[in-house]
């Protein structure tokens, strides 16, 4: 072997030594400063995505660390049974973030304080199951209800309703790839979107279960438009792109615009008729 293509081997290992000591030295910096959970979402065929059934979900709040279990179907709640039993009241709640609440104990959410004061004053056992889900909107809360919701037989359905996001979540051409997305076709609300799974598949999963920094990675380089989009486009990532410059209002905010076009005016058709 000549002299330069040993030395260039041992200079090729070193480098690979010192690259592998760094990345492992930049997994602990953020496990230690910037610690995160890989949340247990699994793909769903009907509503895009929601957590794994009987699984934990970690948050990190102030430095606190809140767990909260998800009941056999998935959602942060406790377990229901289908069968109503006699002298009981169901009133199924649908929502976001906000309805859901990750980042609280399960007893400190509006849902279990209204079922424990109910309860005080009503005749009948009140019961409160939660649907909700971070990033939902109408469209997916309407699936929800009808995969999940109705066969719990629910005497009331309350419907957490979020201008925000909501309504750019139910129209087709402003959703993720992993959500569904209605339009009006011959004045019928028709579903013409369904959720595609995120590539990567296994490995994905397997550097996501076990690797927190190129989760840091990703969110920190979606900050950058170019990126974020690109990573959007090839499937990778589920977001809302971002805007180019000449429409650089955020939708929420064109929602209140005194002059509609039909980026505005349809996912507001879209949101009614999903309601009623």
């Amino acid at each position: 072997m000549s002299i330069n293509l040993k030395n260039s081997l041992i200079n090729f290992s070193v480098l690979i030594t010192v690259s592998i000591f760094c990345f492992f030295l930049f997994e602990i910096m953020v496990r230690l400063f910037f610690p995160s959970s890989k949340p247990p979402i699994i793909f769903d065929e009907i509503i895009g995505y929601k957590y794994a059934p009987s699984s934990v979900v970690t948050v990190f709040r102030e430095g606190e660390k809140i767990n909260n279990k998800t009941n056999s179907i998935g959602f942060l709640d406790e377990e229901h049974h289908y069968k109503k039993l006699p002298g009981i009241y169901r009133i199924v709640f649908l929502g976001d973030s906000f309805t859901e609440a990750v980042n609280v104990l399960r007893e400190k959410i509006f849902p279990e304080i209204l079922e424990k004061e109910l309860n005080k004053i009503h005749r009948d056992k009140i019961e409160i199951i939660n649907l909700g889900k971070s990033g939902f909107g109408t469209a997916h809360e309407y699936l929800a209800l009808k995969e999940y919701g109705l066969k719990f037989s629910p005497d009331l359905v309350v419907l957490n309703f979020f201008i925000g996001n909501d309504i750019e979540n139910n129209y087709y051409k402003l959703t993720t790839s992993l959500d569904p997305g209605f339009n009006i076709i011959e004045e019928r609300l028709v579903q013409v979107k369904f959720p595609t799974p995120l590539k990567g598949g296994k490995i994905r999963d397997f550097i996501s279960d076990n690797l927190q920094s190129p989760r840091f990675l990703v969110y920190q380089f979606s900050k950058l438009s170019f990126l974020k989009n690109l990573l959007i486009e090839k499937n990778f990532i589920s977001a809302t792109k971002d805007l180019k410059q000449e429409d650089s209002i955020p939708f929420q905010f064109r929602l209140f615009s005194d002059d509609f076009n039909e980026d505005t005016e349809k996912p507001w058709q879209v949101t009614q008729l999903l309601i009623s």
